[in-house]
C-alpha cells in the first residue's frame, strides 16, 4: 500500500490506524512500524529504518554488504520475526538502500517473493 498526499492531510493518522488493523491481523509483535528518520518515527510510535535494520554505521549500500553487515548483528532476529512492515516517509530512503534491504528480506527470510514475503 503506498499513501501519498500533501502536508496536514492525515497521513500519520491513516498510518497509525493501519498498523491498528495489521496488529489485529497478525501477532502484535510481529508488527514492525518504522521510518526513514527519527522525527517520522517518533511520531508513529515505531523506530528508525537503520535502528531496524541494525544498519547505523552503514553507507555502502550494495545488497551483498548490507546482508553480511546484518548478519554480524542480532538484527537477524527481528527479521525473522516480522510479518508486516510499515514503513514511514518512503520518500527519503535512498532507492539502493530500499532495494537492498529488499534483498535482504528475501535472502533472510528465504522466501523468493518480493520482501521476502513480508
Amino acid at each position: 500500500m503506498f499513501i501519498t498526499g500533501s502536508t496536514r492531510t492525515g497521513k500519520t493518522k491513516l498510518v497509525i490506524e493501519v498498523v491498528k488493523l495489521l496488529k489485529k491481523l497478525h501477532i502484535p509483535s510481529k508488527v514492525f512500524v518504522i521510518a526513514s528518520t527519527g522525527v517520522a518515527a517518533f511520531s508513529i510510535k515505531g523506530q528508525t529504518l537503520h535502528s531496524f535494520s541494525a544498519i547505523h554505521n552503514t553507507t555502502n549500500f550494495d545488497p551483498q554488504n548490507l546482508f553480511e553487515v546484518i548478519m554480524r548483528k542480532t538484527a537477524t532476529r527481528t527479521w525473522d520475526k516480522v510479518e508486516a512492515l510499515v514503513i514511514d516517509e518512503i520518500s527519503v530512503v535512498d532507492s539502493k538502500l530500499f532495494d537492498g534491504l529488499e534483498f535482504v528480506a528475501r535472502k533472510l527470510k528465504d522466501v523468493d517473493k518480493r520482501w521476502g514475503g513480508i
